[in-house]
This record gives C-alpha cells, sequence and structure tokens, in this order.
C-alpha cells in the first residue's frame, strides 16, 4: 500500500467511525423524543459524547438486552456496521485485480 492509500484508508474509518456513532445518537434522541423521555444532554454535549463512546454503548445495550429490550439505536447502529462492511467488501473486491 502507498502513503496516499494509507491515508485514504484512515480517513474512510473515522467517517465510518462518525457516521455510525451519528446514526446512534440521532436514532436514541429521536427514540426518546417518541416516548415522552426527556434527553439529558442537549445535542451540543450528547453529540461528541456519543460519537466517542458509541461502540461501548452499543455494547451495554447488547449485554443489557435482557433487561432493557432491544432497542431501536442499537439495532440501527448494528445494521450501519452491516452494511459499511458490505460496501467495505464490495468496493475491495471491485478493485482487486486477479
Amino acid at each position: 500500500m502507498t502513503r496516499k492509500q494509507v491515508l485514504r484508508w484512515c480517513i474512510q474509518i473515522f467517517l465510518t467511525y462518525i457516521l455510525i456513532g451519528s446514526v446512534y445518537f440521532f436514532s436514541g434522541f429521536l427514540y426518546n423524543f417518541c416516548i415522552g423521555k426527556q434527553n439529558v444532554f442537549s445535542p451540543l454535549i450528547g453529540v461528541p459524547l456519543t460519537l466517542s463512546g458509541w461502540p461501548w454503548m452499543v455494547y451495554a445495550d447488547l449485554i443489557h438486552i435482557n433487561k432493557l429490550g432491544l432497542r431501536i439505536p442499537t439495532v440501527l447502529a448494528l445494521s450501519t456496521i452491516l452494511i459499511i462492511l458490505i460496501i467495505f467488501i464490495a468496493k475491495r473486491y471491485k478493485n482487486s485485480t486477479y
């Protein structure tokens, strides 16, 4: 891999991380709004906190699935991960030459 390819790959991973965190935050924000639960933090504080720690939040949701149930933000975050993995794999096979 060249330096340019490594940089492009790192940027893609970073943007993917931000995208999945955004999906998790906004789906949780809308979920709380729909059920009438007040959000604790404003989006100015909640977005950076969620973007930095969404993998641990999804993990905690999966651990406590028996008590909390399967929540919409968790399902959307996991499905976004799956879709992005499919896109990355498809791009990898499309760009590879045999």
